[in-house]
């Protein structure tokens, strides 16, 4: 890296980005935080954030709710390109995945985005590409098919999952067994006949969630966590209420050698094609070994708490070598690499659990202080508003939240999120004690 002063944006209220900013702190970085004024995220980043690095920015409408904007929705309906410019910012550290449209105005802006490059995340982010991607190097993966549900005989026998492309968690997955299933789904609205989509056998087993962290010259395996959901609708669909990590020591040796060896696989062909971050990796441990599923390939939670809590990722501090090989100047992958394998000395079993809208027009009345929480007996805490401060023992959380009251929010919009260092579910993949505690606390 140059010595040249970089001037970085993020919002404290991505929680990612701010973790990282914290656990890897480099003389090069001048990071800057991108404040909305008159919002609640201002009121909590002023009271442990350097104001000299706020760079305030407007929302077109002052009725519009931060919980409803992530980063390009606030360059869509901001003044923030104005306020970059003038405070010399050149680079935004991206807590989310990048749409077409955010990644154009960036291009007009002049900001290079740290982040996967765009091209290749929306490839990977693709279930019919990746897919492909999979076959292609002998990566296991269910069996599948491409189909035009209106035009298409589903060849695939039995319980078959179908899904959009592009979508993301629960939301255009079905779960079908008969082609008059799938007339229903067409007739309903819930999926369009001339389509392509993603037909995959139903695969039985436990299904995991690992991160595969790529750097031009490392490939490192996460611990492994447990995707959390609610309720089926009358399609099948669950949504997704959060993660569950998983301590190694659950892990049997088996599994812990394939895990090894399909993801190294994986994780090298990808370096090769020149990623570099953090690759959120969905699987299936069958009976007859893991099987691949799709890839997220952007900042999460989840890499929030690899930050936080590196025992989770062989002790590597993953932050820093983001924001290096983001800002080197080239990504090209090195000749050899380093492999850090699954690391079988965790014992970490934090959580997420996502506070979402229970119904449309859900009126907002309560406001809660965003920062490190403690459950203290039958008691929750407030310890401090600094979220990087979370100890690794006793039962904190964090919580953020970007509502306030009097805002109308939709059916589904995240209303707050806990991160924890400790179980927030039990083995069915239901809120524990703990758990409900929280929701109970943050009622809104």
């Amino acid at each position: 890296m140059k010595h040249k002063t970089i001037k970085i944006g993020l919002m404290p209220g991505g929680i990612d980005g701010l973790v990282i900013e914290r656990r890897s702190r480099i003389p090069e970085i001048r990071f800057k935080f991108l404040v909305p004024r008159d919002k609640a995220e201002a009121v909590w980043a002023k009271k442990f954030l350097p104001q000299k690095d706020f760079i305030f920015y407007d929302l077109i409408n002052s009725r519009l709710s931060m919980a409803d904007l992530d980063l390009a929705g606030v360059a869509k309906k901001s003044n923030l390109s104005q306020r970059l410019k003038t405070a010399g910012v050149t680079h935004l550290l991206v807590h989310h995945g990048i749409e077409p449209s955010f990644y154009r105005w960036a291009q007009d802006n002049g900001i290079t985005l740290i982040a996967p490059d765009f091209r290749l995340a929306k490839q990977l982010e693709d279930k019919i590409w990746f897919d492909n991607f999979l076959a292609k190097n002998n990566l296991p993966a269910p069996l599948s098919q491409i189909i035009r549900p209106g035009k298409t005989a589903l060849k695939l026998k039995g319980r078959v999952v179908l899904q959009e492309p592009s979508s993301r968690g629960g939301e255009g997955t079905y779960f079908v067994s008969t082609a008059a299933e799938i007339k229903k789904l067409i007739s309903a609205g819930r999926i369009i006949g001339s389509r392509r989509y993603l037909a995959r056998m139903f695969v039985p087993g436990q299904s995991y969630g690992i991160t595969i962290f790529v750097s031009p010259s490392l490939t490192a395996l996460s611990a492994l966590r447990r995707q959390q959901y609610g309720k089926k609708n009358r399609y099948q669909q669950k949504d997704f209420l959060g993660i569950q990590w998983v301590g190694a020591k659950e892990i049997n040796s088996k599994l812990t050698s394939e895990i090894n060896s399909v993801f190294y696989h994986l994780g090298e062909c990808l370096r090769r094609l020149g990623f570099v971050g953090y690759a959120n990796i969905d699987f299936i441990a069958t009976r007859l070994g893991v099987k691949i599923l799709e890839a997220n390939p952007r900042l999460a939670a989840s890499s929030c708490q690899l930050v936080l809590f590196p025992e989770t990722i062989s002790q590597i501090n993953t932050g820093r070598l983001y924001l290096e090989a983001m800002l080197s100047a080239s990504r090209k992958p090195a000749a050899r690499s380093t492999f850090a394998a699954f690391p079988r000395q965790s014992n970490f079993y934090g959580a997420t659990v996502y506070i979402q809208s229970p119904q449309d027009k859900f009126l907002i009345r309560q406001q809660y202080p965003g920062g490190v929480y403690v459950i203290d007996g039958k008691k929750i805490r407030f310890v401090t508003p600094d979220i990087t401060k979370i100890s690794r023992g006793g039962r904190y959380f964090i919580f953020y939240s970007d509502t306030q009251p009097g805002e109308v929010l939709a059916k589904g919009v995240v209303l707050g999120t806990v991160i924890s260092n400790f179980r927030l579910y039990d083995h069915h993949g239901q809120l524990n004690k703990y758990g409900k505690m929280i929701l109970q606390h943050f009622t809104y």
